[in-house]
C-alpha cells in the first residue's frame, strides 16, 4: 500500500510546502520481509539483574 502523504512530503515540492505550513515530516517505517530479522543490532530480550541482549554484549 502506498502512502501518498509520505511520498508527497518527501518530494522536493512537497517538502518545501510541508515546511512552510508546519506539517510534520513522517518517518519511513520498515515493512516486514520474510526471512529478515526484526532488529538490526542489539535488542533486549528480557529484563533481569543484567540486561541480556540478542547480540553478544
Amino acid at each position: 500500500m502506498k502512502d501518498r502523504y509520505l511520498d508527497f512530503v518527501n518530494s522536493p515540492f512537497g517538502a518545501s510546502v510541508a515546511r512552510s505550513i508546519g506539517l510534520p515530516q513522517p518517518e519511513v517505517l520498515r515493512r516486514h520481509v520474510q526471512g529478515r530479522g526484526e532488529f538490526d543490532g542489539i535488542a533486549p530480550l528480557e529484563r533481569d539483574r543484567r540486561l541480556r541482549c540478542s547480540n553478544r554484549c
